[in-house]
């Protein structure tokens, strides 16, 4: 925080009529009057800046300190995005998986719903999930989303890559993402186009000018689509 010349200007300007108004009322010989208004105001003027000159380093410190714990606040978010994405890793999310309306979704009957999925649209016969549940409170007119825990990374990745097989159908597999991700995966896509833009092992890629490139927040996007 830093007085420009004009406002110690003004400052001193203001310090010094306040100064001549209250001497004018005691004393009446003019001269003598402007001189003692003009000590007066000067060492008030110095004494009030320095005082300002304390609460300037002061404020600046304090600013720094802001911006430091700011720098420590996002790499700590960053450190706590990378461990939650690491635990995500044996995980997906399928997009337009019926649901069964009349009977409960156990986790037992949602994994045989899973396998067959796997079996019938992907071709995989060798993949069993560890654990199978819908997202989001129950919705008779629209089928939740499933995510799907698998025993390794081969087997998500054999899924994974298969994913393509589904095209045409309203079915679809995404990576399971961290909300973090998941918003940049968003705002890439609008910036971008949703054909330019994808995710592997958790991180958004986009295409551009035939160049693959990792965006790993939105200020990478900012950046590049300026």
């Amino acid at each position: 925080m830093v007085f420009t010349e004009r406002q110690k200007n003004e400052l001193k300007t203001l310090t010094t009529d306040i100064v001549r108004d209250i001497v004018n009322s005691a004393i009446g010989d003019q001269k003598f009057i402007s001189t003692l208004v003009d000590k007066i105001s000067d060492q008030i003027t110095k004494r009030i800046n320095d005082t300002l000159q304390k609460i300037s380093i002061k404020v600046d410190n304090l600013e720094s300190k802001i911006k430091d714990v700011e720098n420590a606040n996002e790499v700590l978010m960053t450190k706590l995005d990378n461990l939650e994405q690491k635990s995500k890793l044996y995980q997906l999310r399928i997009h337009g998986l019926p649901e069964k309306k009349t009977k409960e979704n156990t986790t037992e009957t949602l994994n045989e719903q899973v396998v067959a999925m796997f079996k019938t649209k992907l071709g995989i016969t060798n993949v069993v999930p560890t654990n199978s549940y819908r997202i989001g409170q129950f919705n008779k007119n629209k089928d939740r989303n499933v995510v799907v825990t698998f025993n390794s990374i081969q087997q998500r990745n054999s899924v994974f890559q298969n994913k393509k097989k589904l095209k045409g159908s309203k079915m679809f597999i995404v990576e399971e993402l961290t909300k973090t991700r998941h918003e940049i995966l968003v705002l890439a896509k609008e910036k971008f186009g949703k054909n330019t833009v994808w995710t592997n092992d958790g991180r958004v890629y986009a295409n551009l000018n035939n160049k693959k490139i990792w965006l790993k927040n939105e200020e990478d996007i900012a950046k590049i689509a300026e």
